[in-house]
């Protein structure tokens, strides 16, 4: 589910009620219009930030050893 999307922050900014409205209450989150990635592009992203993660220990193991040679 994209939440971060402007779609959905139009969306939202529509069917809120007060401009002051704080959080989004049920019976109105249930008319909004959700979209879903395709299953491939989510499996790429998976992808993507589980090498990403890989590379930030890689960096934090180099950064541990030079550390330890100060």
């Amino acid at each position: 589910m994209l939440a971060s999307t402007c779609v959905l922050q139009d969306q939202m900014q529509e069917t809120k009620i007060a401009t002051t409205q704080v959080t989004f209450g049920l019976f109105r989150t249930k008319e909004l219009e959700l979209f879903w990635l395709p299953i491939e592009e989510h499996t790429a992203i998976v992808r993507r930030v589980e090498a990403l993660f890989q590379f930030a220990n890689h960096l934090e193991a180099l950064h541990q050893a030079a550390y330890v040679h100060l």
